[in-house]
C-alpha cells in the first residue's frame, strides 16, 4: 500500500513534536506566577495535545485516529505529569491533566466534525 504524502510528512514531524514537548515538560523553569490556577498554562496544554491529536490523525492514515490513540495520548500526558512529580522544579497536577483531555477531545471532535462535514457536501460541478 502506498503511504500519502501527508503521512510521510506527519510521522516524522510527530516523532520531532514528541521529543519537543517531552523536553518542554520537563525542563526547568522559572515560577514568578503566583495565580492558584495560570489559565495560560491550561491554553498551552490543551493546544499542545489538539497539535497532538492532528498530527495523529495525519499520521495514522488512512485509518485516521481511534480511541486507543486518544488513550495512548492521554497516558503520555499522565507520564509526564508523573515524571513531573519527581522532579524538585516541577510539579503534578491534575488541572493540566484535565487540560491535556480537553485539547484531546476538542481534536478528535474537530476531526469528526471536518469528516461528517466532507461527507455531506454535495459533489462539486464540473464546468
Amino acid at each position: 500500500m502506498k503511504i500519502p504524502p501527508l503521512t510521510r510528512i506527519a510521522r516524522p514531524v510527530l516523532l520531532i513534536s514528541f521529543v519537543g514537548i517531552t523536553i518542554l515538560s520537563l525542563a526547568p523553569m522559572t515560577t514568578d506566577n503566583y495565580l492558584v490556577v495560570n489559565i495560560w498554562d491550561k491554553a498551552q496544554h490543551a493546544s499542545a495535545y489538539l497539535y497532538l491529536v492532528l498530527l495523529v490523525w495525519a499520521s495514522a492514515s488512512p485509518h485516521g485516529i481511534t480511541l486507543r490513540h486518544a488513550a495512548l495520548l492521554m497516558t503520555y500526558g499522565i507520564a509526564i505529569e508523573g515524571i513531573q512529580a519527581c522532579l524538585p522544579w516541577r510539579s503534578f497536577s491534575f488541572l493540566d491533566m484535565g487540560a491535556n483531555a480537553f485539547g484531546i477531545a476538542l481534536g478528535i471532535g474537530l476531526i469528526t466534525l471536518a469528516m461528517r462535514i466532507k461527507k455531506t457536501r454535495p459533489p462539486a460541478r464540473k464546468s
